[in-house]
């Protein structure tokens, strides 16, 4: 019964849809609900919501049920962001929820991942391929650290759950607007 309850509730942490209160003005799935499309003010917030959804999530499920526990969670509470009941399953992207759940099992990840996306943000100026880069990457960089295996399914479960969101679409590229930041027009 134990099991049950944190896992629901690790779910339900995860698809409950804080942008509703956070945001200052009503978004739809149509326009975005990300953080490209917020204000700074805003964007930092739901980021910091995102993060302590993750962590708690990760943290209950670790308290009540140990390691297996939390790492259960941890992957419920990525798919509660990204198929969220709440929102008839078209949830965000979940990339702030997993980075709050890979702060609590593996903190350097964290820190190489950060790092990774935004050099790739820089280059590609797309959130898809950006977020396979780092996927990829913090997989590898999680056997070059030799955490635990269970780190790197976890971490392999989480890119599947966060690139689901994008199978059969096309992903949108930033590129038509922003020039990327090495190239000077004379």
């Amino acid at each position: 019964m134990t099991w049950l309850l944190v896992l629901g509730l690790a779910y339900v942490i995860g698809a409950f849809p804080c942008h509703w209160w956070a945001c200052s003005r009503p978004h739809s799935e149509q326009n975005g609900v990300g953080y490209a499309q917020l204000p700074l003010k805003e964007a930092f917030l739901l980021l910091v919501i995102d993060l302590v959804k993750g962590m708690a999530a990760t943290l209950l499920g670790f308290a009540l049920l140990g390691w297996v526990g939390a790492y259960l969670a941890a992957i419920l509470v990525v798919v509660g962001s990204v198929y969220s009941c709440f929102l008839d399953f078209r949830g965000g992207t979940g990339l702030g929820v997993a980075a709050g759940v890979l702060l609590i099992l593996s903190p350097i990840l964290v820190v190489v991942g950060v790092m990774i996306f935004i050099l790739a943000m820089l280059l590609v100026r797309s959130l898809f391929v950006a977020t396979l880069l780092t996927g990829v990457t913090l997989f590898l960089f999680g056997m070059v650290l030799a955490t635990h295996v269970m780190v790197w399914l976890i971490v392999l479960v989480l890119c599947v759950v966060i690139w689901s969101r994008w199978w059969g679409k096309k992903p949108r590229s930033y590129s038509r607007y922003k020039k990327p930041p090495w190239r000077k027009r004379w």
